[in-house]
């Protein structure tokens, strides 16, 4: 299998992508400091090459079609890469009808990576809690996918005159958001605030999750599908920190 390497961006994957069609590789692959090997070549990222790819991709079939294969490419899943190659030989082939190609194997899979990472914003988007520090605001995440772009922007966009700080532990990212936009940029773990400087927040969530639950609705089953377990320890509706939202049990 012949491999094209790029820089781990999204202009870099479509640099790899046109490098890829256009020689008959079979994948792309993030560079990740990796030397090429045999059966393995590097692609330069020019921002020319990847808009002049991403104009010739939406040409053939969609701007829907370039969104999910961002959206994809965002998942960091293992064995993505050869996907991401026949997805886009399947739009040139098949043009705006591949929105609808579901009995593709490529095509489905794509789709279904762009749907989880949209899935795993949503529910962030709702689910960070920012704590006040100095003039900022900051929240800690820990995504299982890369979904920092998705989230600067929507916060940037909600709060356009706060100073916030959405901090991805996992991967030691931030997204900093600032005047409507946003830039990522490294945070490793160990630089994250100590302490929350306002200790009301944490209280008014407190407050209101007791105020708002109805205990003869309780469905705690239903509960962790909508806000898995690996989420709560960012939470601060329980005074624990540890059970976020005061579900009992085990969880996803």
């Amino acid at each position: 299998m012949r491999t094209v390497r790029y820089d781990d961006t999204f202009e870099g994957l479509l640099c790899a992508l046109d490098e890829a069609l256009g020689s008959g590789s079979d994948a792309v692959a993030p560079s990740k400091g990796k030397a090429a090997f045999l059966f393995e070549e590097d692609v330069a990222t020019d921002p020319e090459r990847a808009r002049l790819f991403r104009e010739r991709l939406v040409a053939a079939s969609s701007g829907e079609v370039l969104r999910r294969l961002w959206l994809a490419s965002l998942s960091g899943t293992p064995f993505s890469e050869g996907l991401f190659v026949a997805y886009c030989r399947r739009a040139f082939t098949v043009g705006a009808d591949l929105l609808d190609d579901h009995g593709h194997p490529a095509v489905r899979a794509v789709h279904i990576l762009a749907r989880a990472v949209s899935v795993e914003a949503h529910r962030l988007a709702g689910f960070l809690r920012f704590s006040r520090h100095g003039a900022l605001w900051y929240a800690p995440c820990e995504p299982d996918h890369g979904v920092l772009p998705l989230l600067g922007r929507h916060f940037a966009g909600r709060f356009p005159d706060d100073d916030r700080i959405i901090h991805d532990l996992r991967r030691e990212a931030a997204a900093l958001c600032r005047g409507g936009h946003f830039r990522l940029t490294a945070l490793p773990r160990s630089e994250a605030p100590a302490g929350d400087d306002d200790p009301t927040p944490p209280l008014l969530w407190q407050t209101y999750f007791s105020a708002a639950t109805n205990e003869a609705r309780r469905n705690e089953r239903l509960q962790r599908n909508r806000m898995p377990r690996r989420y709560w320890k960012h939470l601060v509706e329980h005074p624990s920190g540890e059970s976020g939202v005061g579900f009992s049990g085990e969880g996803p």
